[in-house]
C-alpha cells in the first residue's frame, strides 16, 4: 500500500499529475540523455543504497533518499542532468 500512498502523493503534484497522464511524455523523460546520466550515477552508489534510501522515503522517511539525491546533484554531470530534467519537466 506505500507505493500507491507515493502514486497518490506524486498525482497531488501538477506537474507531476500531467507527466503520469501522458505517456509518451513520460517515456520521453525517461528515456533522455540526462535521465539514464542520473541513473547511472545513482547506480554508481550502490543498488543496495539506493534500494534502501527508496523504500524509507515510501515509508514517508525521505531523508536517505534526499541525500543521495544531493550526493548525484553535487558533481557537474548530476547537477546539469537534474537542471535539465526539471527543465523538461516543467513543459
Amino acid at each position: 500500500m506505500a507505493k500507491q500512498e507515493a502514486l497518490d502523493s506524486l498525482k497531488q503534484d501538477p506537474q507531476a499529475a500531467a507527466l503520469l497522464s501522458d505517456p509518451k511524455a513520460l517515456s520521453a523523460l525517461l528515456g533522455s540523455k540526462e535521465a539514464q546520466t542520473v541513473a547511472a550515477l545513482l547506480q554508481q552508489m550502490g543498488q543496495g543504497q539506493l534500494q534502501t534510501a527508496a523504500q524509507a522515503a515510501i515509508s514517508g522517511s525521505p531523508e536517505a533518499l534526499n541525500h543521495i539525491l544531493k550526493q548525484v546533484s553535487g558533481s557537474a554531470d548530476g547537477q546539469a542532468a537534474i537542471a535539465a530534467l526539471e527543465k523538461k519537466g516543467k513543459r
